[in-house]
């Protein structure tokens, strides 16, 4: 799966350089956006099925750059993953909270899932974690 970063999700030090990604890069969607308030995502695979560059896909959509991560780092904590397209993006999926599994993306989680994923376009100087 991979998870498209903006801007807004780079903290940055007093003189504006990049130090790290915020935590925030994880949060879900409000419910204004989506009613089930996932966690928006791409699905590299139907992306390569279909014949795509997910890498072009993901810079024609104004992204500084995207993480990935195995699906399992998710499911493992109990959460919903799936397919969930849009209009605008056929190749949208999301993962859902479901409090009934005690899954939930607190700080914690957060932190936990951002040591387990890799850049897989990279924002320069700034890592990860």
């Amino acid at each position: 799966m991979i998870r498209g970063v903006s801007d807004e999700f780079v903290v940055r030090d007093d003189q504006g350089q990049p130090k790290r990604l915020s935590s925030a890069v994880l949060d879900p969607s409000t419910i204004e956006v989506d009613p089930y308030c996932g966690l928006s995502v791409d699905i590299e695979q139907l992306m390569i099925e279909d014949g795509l560059n997910p890498v072009h896909h993901l810079r024609g959509r104004n992204f500084l750059g995207s993480l990935v991560f195995n699906v399992n780092s998710f499911r493992s904590r109990n959460f919903f993953v799936g397919y969930d397209p849009l209009t605008e993006n056929p190749y949208h999926g999301a993962v859902w909270q479901d409090a009934a599994r005690e899954s939930k993306l607190t700080r914690g989680t957060k932190k936990a899932l951002l040591r387990e994923a890799a850049w897989f376009v990279p924002i320069a100087n700034v890592p990860i974690v």
